[in-house]
């Protein structure tokens, strides 16, 4: 903008030193008065009529106008020449100034052109990967106590040679008599049980969300309940091979924690064989977060005819390394082809923080899926008609376990929330 106003000012000079002078500006007046006094066609039409016998002063009126206006038109194309050589000497000295700048851009471009293509060689270009802008949130009374709530509580079990305890929250106004969905979450590497609800009879945020959610009918009644990863409270992640622990933990949980579980309370499960919890997975969810967001990913993969839901939150799977994604991906897709369902049998909605340091962990598992099995998984943005799994993100959050409500919240309503 600079060099064009220095550019103006310049003309500006230019116009004024070739403005006509004094005499040359009477005469232009005369005319003027004529212009206005006449039509110009009218004028043009004179002009090209009039007598020799008109006045001198009048004729020489005349041949100075018309000599004025040579000289003006002169001027002008002159001025035009010099205009355009200034303009054109500017831009030279513009383009000189800017040279180096555009030869900086054009190294910048060719360089982010060879990274672009770089990337290119290596992985895809992938869209965008979030489907919403923004994680939805509760309303902040929410998180206050609510009425008809009923107490947590636990529940014991065995599986092989150890027992643990299983922290179980029901819905107001609970009812033998109903059927309800229900959850099953796996808090993070150094939690327990009592991750998300305590100890019974505690009142956390998650339990009163959860109750004003289901009193203002804003998802189905369902059950939550919160398990250890662990086999007991004495073994910490690191001091049992991780595959040994999940295998423990599939077993336990299909052997031990369903049975036990909704033998006890009212589910969508006739029985408790494997024919009854299968034809009852619609209802039921398995949530976690940061490691129990990874155990999500896997249970997907090991116990698919269990599960309909998945909700793995701040998390990569355990193969989440960039070179193990086709691993990941291949082994999932294989385990998932053992099965007799099909893509629109199960539906993952996971949820992680722009902040989180797990994100870029979590970004692998999403495009390995999204971009090499784009028949198995439908990205979708939270309509299960439409695909089969969608990824919210929470903008600002780091890896925080207090994100767990906003996400619970969010994915509950994409999966159980009361349609109008």
């Amino acid at each position: 903008m600079s060099d064009k106003n220095d550019s103006m000012v310049e003309l500006s000079k230019e116009i004024s030193a070739d403005a006509p002078t004094e005499e040359e500006n009477a005469a232009d007046s005369s005319v003027e008065e004529t212009e206005n006094s006449e039509d110009v066609s009218e004028e043009v039409s004179t002009n090209k009529s009039s007598s020799e016998d008109e006045e001198n002063s009048d004729e020489e009126s005349d041949n100075e106008d018309e000599e004025s206006s040579d000289e003006e038109e002169s001027n002008e194309e002159e001025s035009d020449n010099d205009e355009s050589e200034e303009e054109s000497n500017e831009e030279d000295s513009d383009d000189e100034e800017s040279n180096d700048e555009e030869s900086d851009d054009e190294n910048d471009e060719e360089e982010s052109s060879d990274e672009e293509s770089d990337d290119e060689d290596d992985e895809p270009e992938y869209m965008d990967r979030t489907f919403s802008e923004y994680m939805l949130s509760a309303d902040e009374e929410y998180y206050e106590p609510a009425e008809n709530s009923l107490s947590t509580e636990y529940i014991t079990y065995t599986h092989n040679d150890h027992t643990k305890d299983a922290v179980v929250y029901l819905p107001p106004e609970y009812d033998e008599t109903k059927k309800y969905n229900i959850v099953y979450i796996v808090g993070g590497v150094s939690t327990n049980e009592t991750a998300y609800f305590g100890e019974p009879g505690s009142n956390r945020r998650i339990k009163n969300m959860l109750d004003h959610m289901i009193l203002n009918g804003d998802i189905e009644p369902c059950i939550f309940v919160n398990l250890s990863f662990y086999p007991s409270h004495e073994i910490k992640f690191g001091d049992i091979d991780t595959d040994v622990l999940l295998d423990e933990f599939n077993d336990e949980l299909r052997e031990a924690v369903i049975p036990a579980v909704e033998s006890t309370y009212s589910t969508y499960a006739k029985d408790t064989t494997y024919e009854g919890i299968k034809a009852s997975r619609e209802h039921r969810a398995f949530a976690g977060f940061s490691l129990g967001g990874a155990v999500a990913w896997h249970i997907l993969g090991e116990d698919v005819d269990y599960f309909a839901r998945f909700i793995p939150m701040s998390a990569g799977c355990f193969n989440d390394d960039r070179d193990d994604q086709t691993y990941f991906g291949e082994d999932l897709i294989e385990k998932l082809s053992d099965s007799d369902l099909d893509r629109y049998d199960f539906f993952v909605y996971a949820c992680e923080g722009t902040e989180d340091h797990t994100k870029d962990k979590m970004d692998h598992v999403i495009d390995c899926l999204r971009y090499y099995y784009t028949y198995t998984f439908q990205f979708t943005e939270n309509d299960m008609s439409e695909g089969n799994i969608t990824y919210k993100l929470k903008y600002g959050a780091k890896h925080d376990a207090e994100n767990v409500l906003d996400f619970v919240y969010s994915a509950l309503i994409a999966i159980w929330g009361r349609r109008s």
